[in-house]
């Protein structure tokens, strides 16, 4: 009794495997739109993957499934990609006619075709039981490139079925098409204290903690980035930075001394947050007669920087970005020329 159980089991486990390895068949189809589908020369010996869906017009759970079917033949690539779907009716009651009214009650976009568009001998091999029993709509076949048919897939209501075939088109090699996703355009407004455009300078993209840092190079005054992991790997909390070094002798005269003179005699106070950092010419984060000194020999080029502080200083020093894709933000920042009290 035992030993009879075991060879049924191994003969049905045989049956079974014999049946899903065997090839599908070459058809041609007409679809609702008179256009000829070949599955072997438009599809499969273009490294295609073929899913088809077995229904007719009227049944109920073909219906409910629809709807979901073209949200995964969008998310293949609506046959421009690795897969194609094909729907085909197995009544010989269903034109290509009814066909076409089904596709747009459900606003479905595969090829689709009746019994007058070679659906029924199409699908004989299917329902006639080459590749396991016909049970009845809807019912799917996946068809991988190198012609095998991995049939039955599906089953267990809609989102179980959409699951199982996502995983059978998956099994087959294919891949869904990447999402394009729009960059984020950070555009950088970058004026002196008094208004005026800076130049020369020194742009980057970091790491908040600073262990990672790129520089950057504007289109005009725009950084466009599709992607943080991308274009600049490795970054943590992304902050843009300016620095700006050089030209440390210019917009400095003996006429801002006088201004800082008067700052720190209290004869005419300077109130402008931006114009105290100016003054602040050691970056000892006060004004008083150092700041004076130190202005007085960087003008005399006694130094040829300023202690403790770049030439310019920028407000922010740093702006935190993150991608907003599609959209373009806004990144304002003032950079005050240390020692420059007046703007000339």
């Amino acid at each position: 009794m035992r030993k009879s159980l075991f060879l049924s089991l191994v003969f049905f486990i045989s049956a079974n495997v014999s049946l899903s390895a065997q090839l599908a068949p070459n058809f041609t189809i007409t679809d609702t739109d008179g256009v000829e589908h070949n599955l072997y020369e438009d599809y499969l010996d273009q490294g295609k993957t073929v899913l088809i869906k077995m229904f007719f017009v009227n049944c109920p759970p073909c219906r409910a499934v629809a709807p979901s079917m073209q949200t995964l033949y969008e998310e293949w690539g609506e046959g421009q990609n690795d897969v194609q779907f094909i729907e085909l009716s197995i009544r010989s009651g269903d034109s290509n006619a009814d066909v076409a009214g089904y596709k747009s009650t459900f606003n479905l976009t595969f090829p689709g075709a009746g019994f007058d568009g070679g659906a029924l001998q199409a699908l004989e091999p299917y329902t006639s039981g080459t590749y396991g029993s016909f049970f009845g709509t809807p019912e799917f076949a996946v068809i991988s490139p190198n012609r095998y048919v991995n049939y039955g897939v599906g089953g267990g209501g809609v989102s179980n079925t959409i699951s199982q075939l996502d995983a059978a088109i998956a099994a087959t090699g294919a891949q869904k098409p990447t999402e394009e996703i729009e960059p984020t355009t950070f555009d950088l407004q970058i004026e002196d204290a008094f208004g005026n455009n800076i130049n020369d300078l020194e742009i980057s993209i970091e790491s908040a903690n600073a262990t990672q840092s790129y520089p950057v190079t504007l289109t005009g005054s725009q950084l466009i980035v599709q992607s943080f992991e991308d274009d600049f790997p490795g970054l943590i909390d992304p902050v843009i930075r300016i620095r700006k070094t050089n030209e440390v002798y210019s917009k400095i005269s003996a006429a801002d001394l006088i201004i800082m003179i008067k700052e720190i005699l209290r004869l005419n106070p300077i109130t402008d947050p931006n114009l105290q950092l100016a003054a602040d010419t050691n970056g000892d984060g006060s004004i008083n007669t150092l700041d004076l000194i130190t202005l007085q020999r960087v003008i005399l080029r006694l130094f040829s920087e300023f202690p403790g502080v770049d030439s310019y200083q920028f407000i922010p020093n740093e702006i935190p970005v993150s991608l907003d894709p599609g959209n373009v933000q806004s990144l304002n920042f003032i950079g005050v020329k240390t020692g420059d009290l007046n703007g000339f």
